[in-house]
């Protein structure tokens, strides 16, 4: 009997998770977060779509794998607006607390100054991490924001927070650098407050 090559995409190799990766890196520089999908990822990677699943879950996992974020930003927000803040605190406070948080381990403050370090030098790692947060975290500060040019104040409120951090973490701005992330988001959480909160 005479047997052909096997058909079909292949279920795995050692760097089957290394190959997605770099997929995943070019779709989102080539086509941004909202276009790119888990499916399309795996036929530039060559590997069955499960495996994408297996490997790294959701879409954002993904994304966040891809760009080596050590945290999910989604997972924050949603943890910032899918419940109410505190008593005597606010969306903002909590919103750049989270993130401070989020980013404040050596080993995650180390991946955010690399990202950052890298952006400037290389243009498609500027132009994959501009989509994907845009994608993640601009989107959902939209929603999250009440009255008329909600998507134009969620990008300010992006912009807080990256430039929060790289005044925090790559240029080690005092007193930023030393405070708490709780004291941080009572400073400058009621700036976006009002740009959450404007009619």
């Amino acid at each position: 009997m005479v047997t052909g090559k096997r058909r079909g995409r292949r279920t795995g190799t050692p760097d089957t998770a290394g190959d997605i990766l770099r997929a995943a890196r070019t779709a989102l520089a080539r086509d941004g977060y909202k276009a790119m999908s888990m499916r399309s990822v795996a036929r530039d990677a060559d590997v069955d779509p499960a495996l994408v699943h297996y490997h790294f879950g959701t879409k954002a996992g993904l994304a966040a794998a891809a760009l080596e974020m050590p945290f999910d930003p989604s997972a924050v927000l949603a943890q910032v607006f899918d419940t109410p803040p505190p008593a005597g605190s606010t969306r903002g406070r909590e919103l750049l607390s989270a993130f401070l948080t989020s980013w404040d381990p050596p080993a995650h403050r180390a991946v955010l100054v690399g990202a950052i370090r890298s952006a400037a030098s290389d243009d498609a790692i500027a132009r994959a991490i501009s989509n994907w947060l845009t994608g993640v975290v601009v989107e959902r500060l939209t929603k999250a924001a009440s009255g008329k040019q909600r998507r134009p104040r969620a990008i300010a409120i992006h912009g807080i927070l990256i430039g929060t951090a790289f005044e925090r973490y790559v240029l080690a701005v005092e007193p930023l650098a030393s405070m708490t992330p709780r004291a941080a988001g009572k400073v400058i959480g009621p700036a976006i407050d009002t740009l959450l909160d404007a009619g």
